[in-house]
């Protein structure tokens, strides 16, 4: 009896905690959405003129786009201006001091060949074959240059060994550096 009252007070300690971090949450959320603009900005934004609805003049795009058009083409004109400190974008003309403001095209890809998503096992066969037909050549190539690196190397090593001059010892090291990045771009470690 006495768990039941126990389970019954934390459902209601725990239902009015997220209450009240929900109601918290949107009063946090909700002071930095659009109720929280200045008055001074909404009415400076309502005194604004609003275009006629048919002084709009938008481009309609075509069905079909047109190669023939360069990339860098214009397709409206937007006006900027500046109202007690306040930018405004305008289709019309909206004070002597205008900036003037192409719009360009959108840039729009080529469509991509998607028929090879509706046959995966097409894909995957193509895919396998491919592969069986170029593994291998590249595969026993980097095997035979990692075999030559090795052989490279330790001939280097044998030599420094010996003892070397300044120069000598440069050349050599550096021959080691060039040597050990293509060993290492080839995954040679995967062959030894």
């Amino acid at each position: 009896m006495d768990t039941d009252r126990d389970r019954e007070g934390w459902f209601w300690i725990i239902t009015s905690a997220l209450v009240v971090a929900i109601v918290a949450a949107l009063h946090a959320f909700g002071a930095s959405g659009p109720s929280s603009i200045k008055t001074s900005t909404v009415e400076t934004a309502m005194s604004a003129p609003l275009p006629a609805k048919d002084a709009i003049d938008v481009p309609r795009p075509t069905p079909q786009a047109s190669p023939a058009r360069p990339a860098d083409a214009s397709i409206a004109t937007v006006f900027e201006c500046r109202v007690s400190g306040q930018r405004i974008f305008s289709d019309q003309r909206c004070g002597s001091k205008a900036d003037e403001r192409p719009i360009q095209a959108p840039n729009r890809m080529d469509a991509q060949d998607t028929s090879i998503l509706s046959s995966p096992d097409a894909v995957l066969a193509r895919s396998r074959s491919e592969r069986a037909n170029t593994q291998e050549p590249v595969v026993d190539s980097a095997r035979s240059e990692c075999d030559w690196i090795e052989q490279q190397k330790n001939l280097i090593n044998a030599r420094m060994r010996e003892g070397y001059g300044s120069p000598e010892g440069e050349r050599l090291r550096d021959r080691l550096r060039v040597l050990g990045a293509r060993y290492y771009d080839l995954r040679c470690r995967h062959f030894h």
